[in-house]
């Protein structure tokens, strides 16, 4: 999507590929983890990322990704944003290091290998989706649900 474009009601499911969980796994700490995650939902609101990539060079294949800068600007995130059946939806490709390009390397060596094809895309979207109704029918639904703060009493008894 460019610059500018909303998600109906700045909402999108969220697709992340091997490569991206990877990423998050071995490269990260917990805390840079929840920090990339939040960047990567923020872009519900800003589908267009940071900015668009192109094919600079004959061996590129990065025309349609976009890009967005984590981490105080030390990682790329590389993400499709579309809408389908007026649904948004957001393809987490992979993130990296921005030194010496390491992110769109691996970008450009994911796409032109076809690791990632529009048929798997709806099909990982479906399985998500029936995993999404699986989980709210055995009430697994509230996976980000916070309990409220505990009363003020509780608190200092519990630190006393």
């Amino acid at each position: 999507m460019r610059r500018g474009e909303r998600f109906p009601n700045d909402q999108a499911q969220i697709v992340f590929s091997d490569p991206f969980v990877e990423y998050l796994e071995s490269s990260l700490t917990f805390g840079q983890c929840e920090e990339v995650l939040a960047e990567v939902v923020a872009l519900c609101a800003n589908p267009a990322g940071s900015h668009p990539l192109s094919n600079r060079g004959s061996t590129d294949r990065l025309a349609g990704w976009n890009a967005v800068d984590v981490l105080n600007q030390e990682h790329r995130v590389v993400f499709a944003s579309r809408i389908v059946n007026g649904v948004g939806l957001i393809e987490v490709l992979c993130a990296g290091p921005r030194r010496a390009s390491a992110a769109y390397d691996l970008a450009n060596a994911l796409v032109a290998s076809g690791a990632l094809t529009h048929d798997e895309v709806i099909e990982i979207w479906q399985a998500l989706t029936l995993l999404d109704v699986i989980a709210e029918q055995v009430g697994l639904d509230g996976w980000d649900y916070r309990p409220p703060a505990a009363p003020e009493g509780l608190i200092r008894a519990a630190v006393a």
